[in-house]
């Protein structure tokens, strides 16, 4: 019969693992930057809201990314 090895260490530490966590670490800051931005968060109230909420603003669902983003991106 075999049994299971269950104390295998799959854990990786050489230059690629390190190489690895250094991109981790510079992407998880540029998704912090990001969800920090104004802009992002305005456009995640404004897609918290209902229908009637929007249309009370004179937005739809599709305007939302115009709206917030318009001055800075040709949508």
């Amino acid at each position: 019969m075999a049994t299971p090895a269950t104390n295998a260490d799959f854990a990786h530490h050489g230059f690629g693992a390190r190489i690895g966590a250094g991109f981790s670490r510079v992407f998880g800051t540029l998704v912090k930057l990001a969800e920090n931005n104004r802009r992002y968060k305005a456009a995640q109230e404004f897609a918290k809201m209902s229908d009637e909420e929007l249309a009370k603003r004179g937005l739809t669902r599709a305007d939302i990314a115009r709206h917030v983003y318009g001055d800075m991106f040709y949508i």
